[in-house]
């Protein structure tokens, strides 16, 4: 059809950074105006994106165990800071006699913080253990943006890394929660210039930084061994083993070995507690399983089956991130082109994820995913000499589709109340569109898996066009496509 190839050659003129960026200004724009009406009309619009003010987070006692001063600042006090700086100080963050009720971070995690706190000791003031945290939380939420768009001009650079980081709608929510996956992008960035530039100690860096952050990251070793880096992801596990060892009987010998045990248990059990939407709406995977199991009542009426699936949704959510995961090893098996940077943020951000309640301020490994965009270079489909069945059927739909569910985790849209099956409580009228983000991974991880067996099965039926384009070259895996994968 002729439509069809006008539509074809339009989209291979849009550079994916452009339009990432082009989305979540027009979101972000559209945002505002629905915030500032939910405002004229008394509507608690922030509360659904973030958390009510009134949700008792200005608890002083993180704040008196930090340095004896109180942060004074803010709504919500930075609450996720100061609780996780009374844990970091005290003699058994898990045990019985710990300042908060859970602390669902093990060794490494906890100790994250106790520079900041040493910082607000040294001046005897909280407030200047906040500042710096956050400063360098803003920092880190820029930086990955401000490296992926060297080489453009400045206004380009600045506007988008202000709106693809700090100024995000998840990067606003790690700010105001003071939670520390706003500094998961740096990290996860590192290990993705460290694969790309087969920089052996950059990789190992940015995986440690991102799993001392939150112990999740820890899938992206999954990428060296699809890589077969061998050495890399045994250095790389001995590394997190060790530290994490040593957090526990260095910084909390006291309590050692027991508090080992007991964090084992608090973090096991943690995953499988929910929590009340007066919280903010959760971007888990879980809420996938929600979304299906409340389409298929839509669909199909009330069946036992739907109950079942709704009854043990925290058993299915983690059953549904093993099947996302081995869908993508197995493209990664099954295309010689498949970018090991898109494997990196796929892992990054099912791992975000993939806790049975995940807050919005998780959205904040979309600028990790934004930066890998933003870069263009792993997509690598503007520098082939012609467009062919390969590059077209695989590496330009994935694009888009990383693209679109990148800029569904970086903003949010509100929508009445009347139109969701379920209210907010405390009088709430409005929803928000974090359950795009779960839905657009999944459905992002679908896109690659559907490219890959199409175009592992152009290659089967006629592997000649695919060499003569290729040969000589080697895909971002660092194989020769004119040679057979061993």
């Amino acid at each position: 059809m002729r439509w069809l190839g006008r539509l074809r050659d339009s989209t291979r003129r849009i550079i994916p950074s452009d339009l990432l960026l082009s989305l979540v200004l027009i979101a972000d724009a559209i945002f505002i105006v629905q915030l500032w009406l939910a405002h004229y009309t008394n509507l608690p619009a922030w509360d659904e994106i973030s958390a009510p003010a009134n949700d008792g987070s200005c608890w002083a006692g993180a704040d008196t165990v930090t340095s004896g001063s109180h942060f004074g600042i803010g709504v919500h006090c930075f609450f996720d800071y100061g609780l996780n700086a009374a844990a970091a100080v005290s003699p058994d963050p898990w045990g019985v006699h710990s300042p908060i009720a859970v602390n669902p971070y093990p060794g490494l995690s906890t100790a994250f913080f106790l520079p900041f706190v040493y910082i607000g000791r040294l001046f005897n003031s909280a407030q200047v253990s906040l500042f710096v945290y956050l400063a360098l939380m803003f920092v880190a939420l820029m930086v990955p943006i401000i490296w992926a768009t060297r080489g453009r001009p400045f206004v380009y650079r600045l506007t988008a890394a202000l709106a693809l980081g700090p100024l995000s709608i998840p990067g606003i929510i790690t700010l105001d929660r003071g939670n520390s996956a706003g500094f998961l992008p740096i990290g996860v960035w590192l290990a993705c210039m460290g694969i790309a530039k087969d920089r052996k100690a950059m990789t190992v860096v940015g995986i440690v930084l991102a799993v001392a952050i939150k112990p999740q990251m820890a899938g992206i070793v999954l990428i060296l061994l699809l890589l077969r880096r061998w050495g890399q992801a045994a250095v790389t596990i001995a590394i997190i083993g060790l530290a994490e060892l040593a957090s526990y009987a260095l910084i909390w010998h006291d309590s050692f070995p027991d508090n080992l045990k007991e964090s084992w248990k608090v973090i096991t059990s943690f995953g499988d507690v929910t929590r009340p939407d007066r919280l903010g709406a959760s971007v888990s995977l879980r809420r996938v399983v929600d979304l299906g199991v409340l389409t298929l009542r839509k669909l199909f009426g009330d069946h036992a089956i739907f109950d079942r699936l709704a009854t043990h949704a925290m058993s299915t959510g983690p059953a549904l991130l093993v099947l996302l995961v081995a869908l993508l090893v197995l493209a990664a098996l099954m295309r010689r082109g498949f970018s090991p940077l898109v494997g990196v943020v796929y892992l990054a951000v099912l791992g975000a994820i993939s806790p049975g309640w995940a807050p919005g301020y998780y959205g904040a490994i979309g600028v990790a995913a934004a930066a890998v965009v933003m870069r263009d270079e792993p997509w690598a489909w503007r520098r082939r000499p012609s467009d062919s069945a390969v590059s077209e059927g695989a590496p330009r739909v994935v694009t888009y589709a990383v693209v679109i569910a990148t800029a569904a985790t970086l903003t949010r849209l509100l929508y009445p109340y009347a139109l969701t099956t379920t209210g907010l409580p405390q009088g709430g009228f409005v929803k928000s569109t974090a359950w795009a983000t779960p839905v657009a991974w999944t459905a992002a991880l679908l896109v690659l898996i559907v490219a890959s067996a199409m175009s592992m099965l152009r290659r089967s039926r006629d592997p000649e066009p695919y060499q003569a384009q290729h040969r000589g070259q080697t895909d971002a895996t660092g194989y020769d496509h004119e040679q057979p994968r061993p």
